[in-house]
């Protein structure tokens, strides 16, 4: 369960620090009281995704020593795992975490309010410390096991999910306090970038699919397939809602009431989005390829 969870944690620090960023362009003009506020979700979900990675590797020694708290803190299974595709990989995922923080919290503490915009040299800085999280995937896990491409495909789910889920609280958060115009603006901006990442999803899953999966029957007929089936329905439900968000009730902001149905509409997004992530930690971290349902 603890493993469970700081994967889990992991994932939404990852969601928020992408999905903020790109609504921190996308809210380049907004008042300054909003991009702070997302400045702050950003720090924030890096500072979760921080603690969450090292966790993460300690309770995986623990698992392995299967003695709790003590066995946490075995100095030859911390050495023999840092060494480790899970020590690699936590390690990239720490600094990078940290890296996001640092910079964040000195932007939002130090900066000028005029110059707390999101450009130029923080979009670099940023973008390495993304591709390091992402990377950082690939070292772990089922894909390990897979060819050079699936782990490309991997990187470039994570990338799509992260997008689109870490975008949904401050899309929500902007229904709240942006003017109709400029929310209008930013929400018809967002659908078009979202059909890029959406199509990134949607191959980079059906490749994915063909790799880990021997035949289609391994769907229903293993633990994992069932488990990637709630996941796929997960997805199609977020899909379709997004869908909605896009072609329904995004032309209909024109007045408060749009607004709030737009705001509902995302808020239960959130909450699906937050049930397929769930479902990914689990999938990841406690179920095996191969294992019969």
């Amino acid at each position: 369960m603890s493993s469970l969870l700081a994967k889990a944690f992991i994932l939404i620090a990852l969601a928020s620090v992408i999905g903020g960023a790109f609504c921190l362009l996308l809210s380049s003009h907004s008042a300054l009281k909003i991009r702070r506020h997302l400045y702050n979700y950003v720090a924030i979900g890096a500072l979760v995704g921080f603690f969450a990675s090292g966790l993460y590797f300690f309770v995986q020694i623990g698992a392995i020593n299967q003695s709790g708290l003590s066995g946490m803190l075995d100095r030859t299974m911390i050495s023999i795992l840092a060494q480790s595709g899970l020590g690699y990989a936590s390690l990239i995922r720490v600094i990078a975490f940290f890296m996001i923080v640092i910079f964040f919290v000195f932007k939002t503490r130090f900066s000028k309010s005029e110059a707390l915009n999101f450009g130029g040299f923080s979009i670099l800085f940023f973008s390495i410390a993304m591709l390091l999280l992402v990377y950082s995937f690939s070292l772990i896990g089922h894909v390990t096991e897979l060819q050079f491409l699936a782990g490309v495909a991997v990187g470039l789910h994570i990338l799509a999910v992260s997008l689109w889920v870490g975008s949904l609280y401050p899309l929500w958060y902007l229904c709240k306090l942006e003017k109709v115009e400029r929310l209008q603006q930013i929400m018809r901006r967002f659908g078009e970038l979202a059909m890029v990442f959406v199509g990134l999803l949607i191959l980079s899953g059906v490749f994915l699919l063909t790799q880990l999966l021997e035949a289609p029957i391994e769907l229903i007929s293993t633990s994992y397939g069932l488990t990637l089936l709630f996941k796929l329905t997960g997805v199609v439900a977020l899909l379709s809602l997004g869908a909605i968000n896009k072609l329904r009730l995004v032309p209909g902001l024109t007045h408060a009431k749009g607004v709030i149905h737009l705001q509902n509409s995302i808020a239960l997004e959130i909450a699906l989005a937050f049930v397929v992530l769930m479902i990914t930690a689990y999938l990841t971290t406690l179920v095996g390829l191969g294992h019969s349902g």
